[in-house]
């Protein structure tokens, strides 16, 4: 809590307690806590990682005991009640989205955490102006994926951070994509005819973010196409595509319109209206403590 204490130099600097556990790490044993969150960074979907700690018996400390992906789990626990209960909380903040803490008994809590993939970003368009986008989203410590059918345009050279580079039309590109929960698409070609074939691809996929660059009607205009073609645009897939991509702050610069399509895009995947924190009443981050019952 001494603001002048740069012993462990955290310098939260709001007058708060951070409790740190530390862990062994058997090298022999496949799940310690390194093997666990290994086998989590290497999910291309949601996991949860349960971590058992007490406040108030520090010689009774399970730690980083438990990896659930789906409906798998690495490890059992010998406590039959116990497993029960942390399936019924894993099973709530995979569907909640949000990590939680619960109590198990008088000493013992579990520090259940949602872990996330990285955001696999994929943008249709290789020009000028996806260079601060690709920027930004390497700082956030996403993955980009650059999609062109130019290779003058989509190559190592111009986009040296990208993680992949695609150069095909939109029909065969979509094929070389996995798209998970995290996968998210900017159509930004400039091309009107090469937009309108890669939203005819993505339309029907389960993608939860389509962001179209360019005006309404022009958005307008590729679904009237998909109607002529035969392809019904519902309101339900009208709801993941954001066209204009991005939020209004009153971008101009390349620059600008790519840190707006970046915060549309985390606001769409962490389910929050955008507003001002100086608006937001309670805590900045959503958590919560359940109590045993």
């Amino acid at each position: 809590m001494d603001e002048e204490d740069n012993t462990i130099g955290i310098q939260l600097g709001c007058n708060g307690i951070v409790y740190i556990l530390f862990e062994p790490i058997e090298a022999a044993k496949e799940n310690n806590p390194i093997g666990l969150l290994k086998k989590a960074a290497q999910q291309t979907n949601n996991a949860v990682l349960v971590t058992l700690f007490s406040l108030d018996n520090i010689d009774e400390q399970k730690g980083t005991c438990l990896l659930a992906t789906g409906n798998a789990y690495s490890e059992t626990i010998e406590n039959s009640s116990l497993q029960t209960l942390l399936k019924n909380e894993i099973a709530d903040v995979f569907l909640s989205g949000l990590s939680t803490m619960k109590k198990c008994g008088l000493n013992e809590t579990a520090f259940i955490e949602l872990i996330k993939p990285p955001v696999e970003l994929i943008i249709a368009g290789a020009g000028n102006d996806a260079f601060p986008l690709v920027q930004m989203a390497n700082v956030l410590g996403w993955h980009v994926t650059v999609v062109d059918g130019r290779k003058t345009h989509a190559n190592a050279n111009r986009f040296p951070t990208a993680k992949n580079i695609v150069v095909a039309k939109p029909a065969e590109a979509v094929k070389q994509i996995t798209i998970s929960e995290q996968t998210v698409f900017v159509l930004m070609s400039h091309n009107y005819n090469y937009d309108l074939a890669m939203l005819k691809e993505l339309i029907n996929t389960t993608c939860n973010y389509i962001g179209a660059l360019g005006p309404k009607k022009k958005l307008e205009k590729m679904f009237a196409a998909l109607q002529d073609e035969g392809i019904e645009v519902t309101e339900e897939m009208r709801e993941k595509i954001y066209g204009p991509v991005g939020l209004d702050i009153g971008a101009e610069t390349a620059e600008e319109i790519a840190l707006s399509i970046m915060a549309e895009i985390k606001a769409v995947l962490a389910k929050r209206d955008t507003a001002t924190l100086r608006d937001k009443n309670g805590f900045i981050h959503e958590h919560h403590i359940a109590a045993k019952s």
